[in-house]
Protein backbone atom coordinates (compact mmCIF):
# COMPACT_ATOMS: atom_id res chain seq x y z
CA UNK A 1 0.00 0.00 0.00
CA UNK A 2 1.44 3.30 -0.96
CA UNK A 3 2.18 4.98 2.19
CA UNK A 4 1.22 8.81 2.01
CA UNK A 5 3.67 11.33 1.72
CA UNK A 6 4.81 13.56 5.12
CA UNK A 7 5.20 17.04 3.77
CA UNK A 8 6.77 19.95 6.00
CA UNK A 9 5.82 23.40 4.64
CA UNK A 10 7.62 25.83 6.13
CA UNK A 11 5.88 29.21 5.31
CA UNK A 12 9.02 31.52 6.61
CA UNK A 13 10.98 30.57 3.31
CA UNK A 14 8.70 33.32 2.10
CA UNK A 15 10.61 36.05 4.28
CA UNK A 16 9.24 38.78 1.92
CA UNK A 17 5.64 38.24 3.08
CA UNK A 18 6.67 36.71 6.74
CA UNK A 19 9.27 39.33 7.36
CA UNK A 20 8.74 37.89 11.55
CA UNK A 21 10.14 34.86 10.47
CA UNK A 22 14.30 33.80 11.41
CA UNK A 23 16.66 32.47 9.10
CA UNK A 24 16.85 29.77 12.07
CA UNK A 25 13.91 28.08 11.08
CA UNK A 26 13.93 25.21 8.98
CA UNK A 27 13.87 25.12 4.79
CA UNK A 28 10.64 23.33 2.96
CA UNK A 29 11.33 19.67 2.57
CA UNK A 30 8.98 17.09 1.25
CA UNK A 31 9.50 13.31 1.62
CA UNK A 32 9.23 10.30 0.30
CA UNK A 33 8.64 11.01 -3.74
CA UNK A 34 11.17 10.94 -6.52
CA UNK A 35 13.05 13.72 -6.72
CA UNK A 36 11.85 14.25 -2.32
CA UNK A 37 14.12 13.60 0.68
CA UNK A 38 14.12 10.40 2.39
CA UNK A 39 11.98 10.03 5.28
CA UNK A 40 14.20 10.37 8.29
CA UNK A 41 13.86 6.92 8.86
CA UNK A 42 15.96 6.52 6.00
CA UNK A 43 13.20 5.22 3.43
CA UNK A 44 11.49 6.33 0.62
CA UNK A 45 8.19 5.46 -1.08
CA UNK A 46 7.59 1.65 -2.55
CA UNK A 47 9.52 0.98 -5.89
CA UNK A 48 12.29 4.14 -4.57
CA UNK A 49 16.10 3.93 -3.46
CA UNK A 50 17.10 6.66 -1.06
CA UNK A 51 20.70 7.56 -1.77
CA UNK A 52 22.37 10.04 -0.33
CA UNK A 53 18.98 11.63 1.61
CA UNK A 54 17.56 11.87 -1.86
CA UNK A 55 14.78 8.97 -3.11
CA UNK A 56 15.33 8.06 -6.19
CA UNK A 57 14.18 5.60 -8.80
CA UNK A 58 16.73 2.28 -9.56
CA UNK A 59 18.17 2.33 -12.73
CA UNK A 60 17.77 -1.22 -13.61
CA UNK A 61 15.23 -2.68 -11.98
CA UNK A 62 15.12 -3.67 -8.11
CA UNK A 63 18.56 -4.32 -6.24
CA UNK A 64 20.75 -6.23 -7.24
CA UNK A 65 20.76 -9.84 -5.84
CA UNK A 66 22.26 -10.84 -2.61
CA UNK A 67 22.75 -14.06 -2.30
CA UNK A 68 26.40 -14.38 -4.15
CA UNK A 69 28.98 -15.50 -1.91
CA UNK A 70 30.50 -12.35 -0.22
CA UNK A 71 34.01 -13.20 -0.55
CA UNK A 72 35.46 -12.82 -2.82
CA UNK A 73 33.15 -10.98 -3.83
CA UNK A 74 33.72 -11.74 -8.03
CA UNK A 75 36.58 -13.26 -10.37
CA UNK A 76 39.13 -10.69 -9.14
CA UNK A 77 41.25 -11.19 -13.07
CA UNK A 78 44.48 -12.29 -14.24
CA UNK A 79 45.06 -8.26 -14.09
CA UNK A 80 44.74 -8.11 -10.52
CA UNK A 81 47.15 -9.55 -8.17
CA UNK A 82 45.07 -8.97 -4.92
CA UNK A 83 45.63 -11.80 -3.44
CA UNK A 84 49.07 -10.42 -1.30
CA UNK A 85 47.32 -7.10 -0.44
CA UNK A 86 44.03 -9.60 1.03
CA UNK A 87 46.94 -11.24 2.99
CA UNK A 88 48.66 -8.64 4.28
CA UNK A 89 46.46 -6.16 5.77
CA UNK A 90 49.28 -5.35 8.51
CA UNK A 91 50.34 -2.31 6.52
CA UNK A 92 50.01 1.25 7.19
CA UNK A 93 47.13 1.94 4.96
CA UNK A 94 47.66 5.80 5.02
CA UNK A 95 51.40 6.39 3.94
CA UNK A 96 52.67 2.73 2.99
CA UNK A 97 55.46 3.27 5.01
CA UNK A 98 56.50 -0.06 6.10
CA UNK A 99 55.01 -3.11 6.90
CA UNK A 100 55.03 -4.63 10.48
CA UNK A 101 58.11 -6.48 10.21
CA UNK A 102 60.07 -2.42 9.54
CA UNK A 103 60.35 -3.31 5.62
CA UNK A 104 59.52 -1.44 2.89
CA UNK A 105 55.61 -1.81 2.03
CA UNK A 106 55.67 -2.08 -1.44
CA UNK A 107 51.29 -1.72 -1.52
CA UNK A 108 48.75 -4.31 -2.50
CA UNK A 109 50.45 -5.02 -5.56
CA UNK A 110 48.05 -3.73 -8.16
CA UNK A 111 47.38 0.06 -9.40
CA UNK A 112 44.63 1.59 -10.92
CA UNK A 113 42.37 -1.17 -8.98
CA UNK A 114 40.11 -2.08 -6.34
CA UNK A 115 40.20 -4.36 -3.30
CA UNK A 116 37.85 -4.86 -0.08
CA UNK A 117 38.92 -3.89 2.72
CA UNK A 118 36.61 -4.40 5.59
CA UNK A 119 33.99 -6.49 5.94
CA UNK A 120 32.99 -9.93 4.81
CA UNK A 121 30.00 -8.74 2.77
CA UNK A 122 26.62 -9.46 4.75
CA UNK A 123 24.98 -6.98 7.59
CA UNK A 124 25.57 -7.41 10.99
CA UNK A 125 27.92 -6.52 14.19
CA UNK A 126 31.02 -8.62 14.44
CA UNK A 127 35.21 -7.24 15.48
CA UNK A 128 38.68 -9.04 14.64
CA UNK A 129 40.41 -9.51 11.15
CA UNK A 130 39.49 -7.11 8.84
CA UNK A 131 37.96 -9.55 5.91
CA UNK A 132 36.04 -11.51 8.40
CA UNK A 133 34.67 -8.51 10.32
CA UNK A 134 31.02 -7.60 10.28
CA UNK A 135 29.52 -3.64 9.04
CA UNK A 136 26.16 -2.90 8.87
CA UNK A 137 25.84 0.17 6.42
CA UNK A 138 29.65 1.89 6.91
CA UNK A 139 29.05 5.54 6.09
CA UNK A 140 31.55 8.30 6.88
CA UNK A 141 35.04 7.82 7.06
CA UNK A 142 38.64 9.61 8.39
CA UNK A 143 42.13 8.62 8.36
CA UNK A 144 44.87 9.91 10.72
CA UNK A 145 48.27 8.35 10.93
CA UNK A 146 47.47 4.62 9.33
CA UNK A 147 44.16 4.83 11.32
CA UNK A 148 40.76 4.00 9.51
CA UNK A 149 37.78 5.37 11.50
CA UNK A 150 34.49 4.36 10.74
CA UNK A 151 30.56 5.37 11.67
CA UNK A 152 29.00 2.26 11.39
CA UNK A 153 25.62 3.56 11.07
CA UNK A 154 23.03 1.11 11.68
CA UNK A 155 25.34 -0.41 14.57
CA UNK A 156 25.13 2.74 16.07
CA UNK A 157 28.57 2.45 16.74
CA UNK A 158 31.69 4.14 15.68
CA UNK A 159 34.83 1.47 14.88
CA UNK A 160 38.01 1.30 13.58
CA UNK A 161 40.69 -0.57 11.50
CA UNK A 162 44.38 -0.71 12.77
CA UNK A 163 46.93 -3.45 11.69
CA UNK A 164 44.28 -5.51 9.91
CA UNK A 165 41.90 -5.50 12.94
CA UNK A 166 38.37 -3.76 13.11
CA UNK A 167 37.53 -2.66 16.48
CA UNK A 168 34.75 -1.03 18.15
CA UNK A 169 35.76 2.09 20.07
CA UNK A 170 32.57 3.65 20.68
CA UNK A 171 28.97 2.89 21.26
CA UNK A 172 27.23 -0.12 22.88
CA UNK A 173 25.06 -0.52 19.98
CA UNK A 174 22.08 -0.04 21.22
CA UNK A 175 20.16 3.08 19.40
CA UNK A 176 19.33 6.01 21.68
CA UNK A 177 21.12 8.76 23.41
CA UNK A 178 23.72 8.50 26.63
CA UNK A 179 26.72 9.98 27.08
CA UNK A 180 29.50 8.45 29.67
CA UNK A 181 31.60 5.39 29.02
CA UNK A 182 32.86 4.84 25.62
CA UNK A 183 32.09 1.10 24.73
CA UNK A 184 30.04 0.67 27.85
CA UNK A 185 27.41 3.32 28.08
CA UNK A 186 27.77 5.65 25.17
CA UNK A 187 24.89 5.51 22.83
CA UNK A 188 24.22 6.91 19.36
CA UNK A 189 21.46 6.78 16.65
CA UNK A 190 22.57 6.05 13.35
CA UNK A 191 25.84 7.96 13.06
CA UNK A 192 26.65 9.02 9.81
CA UNK A 193 29.98 11.41 9.95
CA UNK A 194 33.53 11.01 12.02
CA UNK A 195 36.42 13.03 12.00
CA UNK A 196 39.49 13.48 14.17
CA UNK A 197 41.93 16.16 15.07
CA UNK A 198 45.30 16.91 15.17
CA UNK A 199 45.08 16.16 19.21
CA UNK A 200 43.65 12.61 18.39
CA UNK A 201 39.29 13.59 19.64
CA UNK A 202 37.03 12.16 17.70
CA UNK A 203 33.94 14.28 16.41
CA UNK A 204 30.89 12.13 15.34
CA UNK A 205 27.84 13.88 13.10
CA UNK A 206 25.34 11.92 15.44
CA UNK A 207 22.79 11.67 12.24
CA UNK A 208 19.30 10.58 14.54
CA UNK A 209 20.00 12.49 17.44
CA UNK A 210 20.59 15.56 15.72
CA UNK A 211 23.81 16.11 17.94
CA UNK A 212 27.89 16.34 17.47
CA UNK A 213 29.22 14.37 20.04
CA UNK A 214 32.89 14.40 20.76
CA UNK A 215 34.91 11.02 21.86
CA UNK A 216 37.85 11.72 24.28
CA UNK A 217 40.13 9.90 26.49
CA UNK A 218 37.34 7.22 26.64
CA UNK A 219 34.24 8.90 27.12
CA UNK A 220 31.74 10.40 24.56
CA UNK A 221 29.90 13.84 25.57
CA UNK A 222 27.55 16.13 23.93
CA UNK A 223 30.19 18.68 21.87
CA UNK A 224 26.95 20.93 20.22
CA UNK A 225 23.25 20.10 19.58
CA UNK A 226 20.44 20.22 22.21
CA UNK A 227 18.85 17.23 20.42
CA UNK A 228 15.87 18.74 19.39
CA UNK A 229 15.95 19.00 15.05
CA UNK A 230 16.03 22.84 14.17
CA UNK A 231 18.40 25.38 12.43
CA UNK A 232 19.66 27.88 15.66
CA UNK A 233 22.82 28.64 15.52
CA UNK A 234 24.31 29.47 19.54
CA UNK A 235 26.64 28.09 22.11
CA UNK A 236 27.18 24.00 22.64
CA UNK A 237 24.30 22.60 23.48
CA UNK A 238 22.21 25.48 23.23
CA UNK A 239 22.34 25.08 19.22
CA UNK A 240 20.05 23.15 16.94
CA UNK A 241 20.71 20.69 13.96
CA UNK A 242 18.60 18.77 11.63
CA UNK A 243 19.77 15.27 10.77
CA UNK A 244 23.80 15.83 10.31
CA UNK A 245 25.19 13.65 7.61
CA UNK A 246 29.15 14.06 7.51
CA UNK A 247 31.87 16.23 9.37
CA UNK A 248 35.22 17.63 9.07
CA UNK A 249 38.24 19.59 10.81
CA UNK A 250 40.71 21.59 9.70
CA UNK A 251 44.43 22.27 11.11
CA UNK A 252 42.79 25.09 13.48
CA UNK A 253 40.04 22.54 15.43
CA UNK A 254 37.14 24.24 13.36
CA UNK A 255 34.43 21.45 13.08
CA UNK A 256 32.43 21.87 9.35
CA UNK A 257 29.06 19.96 9.40
CA UNK A 258 26.91 18.76 6.54
CA UNK A 259 23.45 20.06 8.11
CA UNK A 260 21.46 18.15 5.79
CA UNK A 261 17.75 18.96 6.21
CA UNK A 262 18.51 22.54 7.05
CA UNK A 263 20.67 22.94 3.85
CA UNK A 264 23.30 24.24 4.96
CA UNK A 265 26.65 23.90 6.21
CA UNK A 266 27.85 24.82 10.39
CA UNK A 267 30.74 25.54 11.36
CA UNK A 268 31.90 25.14 15.43
CA UNK A 269 34.47 26.56 16.63
CA UNK A 270 37.24 24.87 19.02
CA UNK A 271 35.08 26.96 22.31
CA UNK A 272 31.89 25.10 20.61
CA UNK A 273 30.27 28.52 18.89
CA UNK A 274 28.01 27.44 16.17
CA UNK A 275 27.37 29.77 13.15
CA UNK A 276 26.86 29.25 9.06
CA UNK A 277 29.23 28.72 6.80
CA UNK A 278 28.43 31.89 4.20
CA UNK A 279 29.49 34.97 3.37
CA UNK A 280 26.17 36.44 4.89
CA UNK A 281 25.56 34.13 7.78
CA UNK A 282 22.96 32.09 5.43
CA UNK A 283 23.25 29.96 2.53
CA UNK A 284 20.90 27.53 1.21
CA UNK A 285 22.47 24.54 -0.35
CA UNK A 286 20.38 21.91 -1.29
CA UNK A 287 20.88 18.43 -0.14
CA UNK A 288 24.47 18.88 2.08
CA UNK A 289 25.44 15.38 2.43
CA UNK A 290 29.06 15.61 2.49
CA UNK A 291 31.62 18.10 3.26
CA UNK A 292 35.52 18.46 2.99
CA UNK A 293 38.10 21.30 4.21
CA UNK A 294 41.98 21.48 2.62
CA UNK A 295 44.59 22.74 3.98
CA UNK A 296 44.47 26.07 3.16
CA UNK A 297 41.01 26.16 4.70
CA UNK A 298 38.75 25.80 1.77
CA UNK A 299 35.58 23.93 2.40
CA UNK A 300 34.51 21.59 0.12
CA UNK A 301 30.50 20.45 -0.37
CA UNK A 302 28.32 17.49 -1.91
CA UNK A 303 25.32 19.38 -2.58
CA UNK A 304 23.78 16.16 -3.30
CA UNK A 305 20.62 17.01 -4.28
CA UNK A 306 21.74 19.95 -6.98
CA UNK A 307 23.74 17.42 -8.33
CA UNK A 308 26.81 19.31 -8.41
CA UNK A 309 30.48 20.02 -5.75
CA UNK A 310 30.81 23.90 -3.89
CA UNK A 311 34.23 25.59 -3.10
CA UNK A 312 33.80 27.89 -0.54
CA UNK A 313 36.75 30.07 0.14
CA UNK A 314 36.98 33.58 1.95
CA UNK A 315 33.37 35.13 1.25
CA UNK A 316 32.70 33.16 -2.07
CA UNK A 317 30.95 30.02 -2.59
CA UNK A 318 31.46 28.64 -6.29
CA UNK A 319 30.22 25.42 -8.05
CA UNK A 320 33.92 23.54 -9.09
CA UNK A 321 32.29 19.93 -10.35
CA UNK A 322 28.58 19.60 -12.17
CA UNK A 323 25.52 21.84 -13.49
CA UNK A 324 22.98 23.20 -10.40
CA UNK A 325 20.00 20.53 -10.50
CA UNK A 326 21.28 18.80 -14.26
CA UNK A 327 21.19 14.54 -12.95
CA UNK A 328 23.52 12.42 -15.19
CA UNK A 329 26.90 11.26 -16.29
CA UNK A 330 29.04 12.76 -18.24
CA UNK A 331 33.16 13.29 -17.63
CA UNK A 332 34.91 16.43 -18.99
CA UNK A 333 35.64 19.77 -18.15
CA UNK A 334 34.26 20.99 -14.67
CA UNK A 335 31.08 23.31 -15.81
CA UNK A 336 30.17 20.55 -18.34
CA UNK A 337 30.64 17.45 -16.08
CA UNK A 338 27.26 15.15 -14.86
CA UNK A 339 27.04 14.04 -11.20
CA UNK A 340 24.00 12.13 -10.14
CA UNK A 341 23.66 12.50 -6.53
CA UNK A 342 27.12 13.34 -5.17
CA UNK A 343 26.97 12.34 -1.84
CA UNK A 344 31.00 13.01 -0.64
CA UNK A 345 34.14 15.26 -1.36
CA UNK A 346 37.22 15.18 -0.73
CA UNK A 347 40.23 16.70 -1.30
CA UNK A 348 43.84 15.61 -1.14
CA UNK A 349 47.46 17.28 -0.51
CA UNK A 350 48.25 18.21 -4.34
CA UNK A 351 44.42 19.71 -4.50
CA UNK A 352 42.99 17.20 -6.09
CA UNK A 353 39.21 16.78 -5.81
CA UNK A 354 37.57 13.44 -4.99
CA UNK A 355 33.43 13.02 -5.68
CA UNK A 356 31.47 9.85 -4.79
CA UNK A 357 29.26 9.86 -7.71
CA UNK A 358 26.47 7.73 -5.20
CA UNK A 359 23.71 7.50 -8.41
CA UNK A 360 26.28 6.55 -10.90
CA UNK A 361 27.28 3.98 -8.66
CA UNK A 362 31.11 5.89 -9.39
CA UNK A 363 34.19 7.77 -8.15
CA UNK A 364 34.80 10.10 -9.64
CA UNK A 365 37.86 12.94 -9.57
CA UNK A 366 38.71 16.82 -10.37
CA UNK A 367 42.06 17.86 -11.55
CA UNK A 368 43.09 21.02 -13.39
CA UNK A 369 39.55 21.67 -13.78
CA UNK A 370 39.03 18.23 -15.72
CA UNK A 371 36.68 15.56 -14.17
CA UNK A 372 37.55 11.64 -14.84
CA UNK A 373 36.28 8.32 -13.40
CA UNK A 374 39.08 6.75 -11.56
CA UNK A 375 36.74 3.99 -10.42
CA UNK A 376 33.23 2.05 -10.72
CA UNK A 377 31.26 1.20 -13.89
CA UNK A 378 28.29 2.33 -13.81
CA UNK A 379 26.55 -0.70 -12.93
CA UNK A 380 25.75 -1.28 -9.75
CA UNK A 381 27.14 -4.44 -7.33
CA UNK A 382 29.78 -5.62 -5.74
CA UNK A 383 32.90 -6.51 -7.94
CA UNK A 384 37.07 -5.98 -7.27
CA UNK A 385 39.49 -5.88 -9.63
CA UNK A 386 40.39 -3.38 -12.26
CA UNK A 387 39.33 0.08 -11.88
CA UNK A 388 37.10 0.67 -14.66
CA UNK A 389 35.01 -2.55 -14.58
CA UNK A 390 34.58 -2.80 -10.33
CA UNK A 391 31.22 -2.72 -9.33
CA UNK A 392 29.99 -0.48 -6.46
CA UNK A 393 26.56 -0.21 -4.50
CA UNK A 394 25.38 3.42 -4.29
CA UNK A 395 28.85 4.51 -1.99
CA UNK A 396 28.00 6.83 0.61
CA UNK A 397 31.39 8.66 1.88
CA UNK A 398 34.99 8.56 0.97
CA UNK A 399 38.51 9.78 2.34
CA UNK A 400 41.84 9.95 0.67
CA UNK A 401 45.49 9.74 1.53
CA UNK A 402 47.87 13.04 1.65
CA UNK A 403 49.76 11.59 -1.60
CA UNK A 404 46.37 10.84 -3.27
CA UNK A 405 47.13 7.26 -4.16
CA UNK A 406 44.39 5.64 -1.60
CA UNK A 407 41.32 6.32 -1.57
CA UNK A 408 39.02 4.37 1.02
CA UNK A 409 34.97 4.26 -0.10
CA UNK A 410 32.12 3.17 2.37
CA UNK A 411 30.28 1.01 -0.11
CA UNK A 412 27.03 1.03 2.24
CA UNK A 413 24.66 -0.98 0.89
CA UNK A 414 27.32 -3.61 0.22
CA UNK A 415 27.77 -3.47 4.11
CA UNK A 416 31.36 -3.26 3.63
CA UNK A 417 34.78 -0.40 2.86
CA UNK A 418 36.64 -0.49 -0.38
CA UNK A 419 39.94 0.65 -0.99
CA UNK A 420 40.76 1.86 -4.79
CA UNK A 421 44.53 1.95 -5.55
CA UNK A 422 45.66 5.41 -7.81
CA UNK A 423 49.07 5.92 -9.51
CA UNK A 424 51.03 8.42 -7.77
Amino acid sequence: MHRSKARFLLFCSLAILLPACSSDDLAVTTFGGEGEGCYPNGTCDPGLWCLSNLCVSPPDGPFPPRDLPPWPPVDQGADAPLDAAVADLSIDIATDATDATGDPDQGPGCVNCVITLVGNGEPGFADGPALAAQLNSPSGLALKDGVLYIADRENHRIRKLEGGELTTIAGTGNPGFFDGAALNEARFFAPSGVTIDSKGTVYIADTGNHRIRRLRSGTVTTFAGSGSAGGTNDWGVKATFNSPRDITVDGFGVLYVADTFNNRVRKITANSQVTNLSADGYYNFVGTTGVAVDAAGQVFVAESQNHRILRASGNSIASIAGISGKPGFLDGYYNVALFRVPSSVAVDGAGRVYIVDSANHRLRRREDNHVTTIAGSGIPGYKDGDAKTAQFFAPFSAVVNEAGTRLYVSDVNNHVIRLVVLAP
